[in-house]
């Protein structure tokens, strides 16, 4: 049963709380000031960000697929529940 797991903040500890709990199965997306803990993610299979909110940072995606605003709410749909970590 996927989560989507909404990373929304920037506090490192979020994503050590968030490795202990993730599975296989999981996807993660970075949002809003989530983006700028992207290059301390170690995975990069499942892991999303949505590229207006690099942008709007100056960011660059590495690591992450991008996807528009309409995919996000897409995976919202697809995954069992969705886990907002902020």
């Amino acid at each position: 049963m996927p989560i989507l797991h909404q990373v929304m903040a920037s506090e490192p500890h979020l994503l050590k709380q968030l490795s202990q709990v993730i599975s296989s199965e999981d996807s993660v997306i970075f949002l809003g000031d989530g983006c700028y803990q992207l290059s301390r993610w170690p995975l990069a299979n499942s892991t999303f960000t949505i590229t207006e909110d690099l942008a709007m940072r100056g960011l660059e995606n590495t690591a992450a697929k991008s996807i528009t605003s309409q995919d996000w709410v897409n995976m919202t749909l697809s995954h069992t529940s969705v886990m907002t970590w902020k």
